[in-house]
């Protein structure tokens, strides 16, 4: 008899709760730094797509999307927006020399959404890596997750406010072991 006033409660608050459930937390973005076997480095950017959406809504021009050639209109302009808006927030230098960001490619999820930049004059060997990746730091308990993999190894920093979303990686020479 309990378990019958119980389950419309329960359903109740099932209902009001979901909209605050994301299957990705707006408050972290994953940065992961990996050298592809074209031997270039890549920047992949993974993050919230509600944290990409109510970022670029503080930072630019509303869009209407009422037909299919504005959502496609809408989607290249928020692709554009998005790149710059993260080229603007992030830097990197590989043993003091810093490397330009060109946008390789953009995945808008519909929970996650993927950018890659390729790091441009990036060399093949560093001792250094210095990133400052200021995305999202408007929020202050926002966590950039900076990942550097090399082949079976990781290192991974957490960015956030109490270091100035900036960290300092000393990695050795990176050689390939082919």
């Amino acid at each position: 008899m309990r378990l019958r006033r119980l389950t419309p409660m329960v359903a109740l608050m099932l209902t009001l709760l979901a909209p605050l459930a994301y299957s990705h937390h707006s408050f972290m973005s994953f940065f992961n730094l990996i050298k592809g076997v074209d031997s270039q480095w890549r920047l992949t950017a993974v993050l919230s797509q509600s944290g990409v959406t109510t970022q670029l809504q503080h930072t630019g021009p509303e869009t209407d999307t009422t037909d299919t050639e504005e959502t496609t209109t809408s989607e290249i302009s928020m692709e554009r927006q998005l790149t710059e808006y993260l080229d603007s927030t992030i830097e990197i230098s590989l043993d003091g020399k810093r490397v330009i960001l060109t946008p390789e490619s953009v995945d808008l999820g519909n929970h996650e959404t993927r950018v890659i930049f390729v790091l441009q004059g990036a060399p093949s060997e560093f001792n250094l890596l210095e990133a400052s990746i200021r995305s999202f730091a408007d929020d202050k308990n926002h966590h950039n997750i900076l990942t550097l993999v090399q082949g079976s190894k990781r290192n991974r920093q957490i960015l956030s406010a109490r270091n100035n979303f900036s960290a300092s990686i000393e990695v050795g020479s990176y050689r390939d072991t082919e």
